[in-house]
């Protein structure tokens, strides 16, 4: 019964043409001709991201007309390749400008402002958390004393004067340089990721946070792919949103992976799970309990992860055999629950 609530802007329609979505109450098919009717507003949309499910229904997935549609998969990594091999024939720059209305996950309102060349801090006070783990082990910000070249998808601290409000997130899934005019180093208890030492960058109203433009770059597409497979999205994004997010990194770097926006929400729907049990998916528990499950109650796990964690068939046939062997028998013995990878049916047959 959970849904994603998703603008539907006009080059979004044909990714979710023939999907279901909520229409107060009633179940409504989003043909080509439907589709026109929702451009410009909000949808609940059915997903495999809120399915609960053992396996995923028609209801979230919609009619695809592909009888092997998970194979699709394989166009995100294929189509990254070809638009990285692509670059070294076209050296044309292009820019992204930036909208300052969706610059955080949940609501910028006002919080800052375009100038035209530069996005400007238009509130009293607010920090960005650089967590430390993003310079030294996951090469996702660099510090140039100045500016701080990162990929902005980081926790933000929004404050009411000097007084701390609410945590947030940065959504501009590309390289950018952010200016800085005062830092500190401190461990910041961030929702779903605990206490975590970060770089504070400081920011009073007035300050020019970055320039407006972003370069479009496939390689941002293929570092926040990179992130989700690894399972280091920051967790300050309520996990409804996280859709929107991704989506808003092809959008910025003008990359089209060819599939569904099903396929994208199935990937995330695997690699989000559970807190309390990583073995569940955590689409299985907010979809059958969607008014009682907090959007942050998720961790994210790497593909390795998830294989050690579901399946002894699939742990063993990824790495680290002793690892996976061990994760299996205590499933075993502790009667886990088994999930049947597609190989071993066909091996059954």
């Amino acid at each position: 019964t959970g849904t994603l609530d998703f603008v539907l802007t006009e080059s979004d329609v044909k990714d979710f043409e023939y999907r279901n979505i909520d229409d107060d109450g009633n179940v409504v098919l989003l043909t080509p001709e439907i589709s026109k009717k929702y451009i410009g507003k909000k949808i609940k949309l059915y997903s495999p991201m809120k399915c609960a499910g053992k396996h995923i229904c028609a209801k979230c997935a919609g009619k695809l007309d592909n009888k092997f549609v998970g194979l699709d998969t394989n166009k995100i990594a294929t189509t990254l390749t070809n638009l990285n091999m692509k670059k070294f024939h076209d050296s044309t720059i292009r820019f992204y400008n930036i909208d300052c209305s969706d610059i955080l996950t949940n609501d910028s309102g006002t919080l800052f402002k375009n100038d035209g060349t530069n996005v400007i801090v238009n509130t009293e006070y607010v920090e960005f958390y650089i967590p430390m783990t993003y310079i030294n082990d996951l090469g996702l910000a660099e510090n140039l004393g100045t500016t701080f070249n990162l990929f902005g998808v980081i926790p933000v601290g929004i404050f009411n004067g000097t007084t701390f409000s609410r945590f947030d997130t940065l959504n501009l899934p590309a390289w950018h340089r952010f200016n800085v005019f005062d830092t500190d180093v401190r461990v910041i208890d961030i929702p779903g990721m605990g206490e975590t030492n970060c770089i504070v960058l400081k920011y009073l109203k007035g300050h020019q946070l970055c320039n407006s433009m972003v370069i479009e770059d496939s390689i941002n597409a293929q570092l926040f792919l990179r992130q989700i497979i690894y399972g280091k999205v920051p967790s300050t994004i309520p996990y409804s949103k996280t859709l929107s997010v991704w989506r808003k990194n092809i959008e910025v770097n003008k990359v089209n992976f060819g599939v569904p926006s099903v396929i994208l929400e199935v990937v995330l729907s695997c690699c989000y799970r559970y807190k309390q049990d990583p073995s569940k998916k955590f689409a299985t528990i907010i979809g059958s309990s969607p008014d009682t499950v907090s959007e942050y109650d998720y961790t994210m796990a790497g593909i390795r992860r998830i294989c050690q964690l579901t399946s002894t068939f699939s742990g063993i046939t990824f790495e680290s055999f002793d690892e996976m062997v061990s994760t299996s028998i205590n499933r075993a013995r502790e009667h886990g629950e088994e999930t049947e990878s597609p190989l071993e049916v066909l091996l059954k047959l």
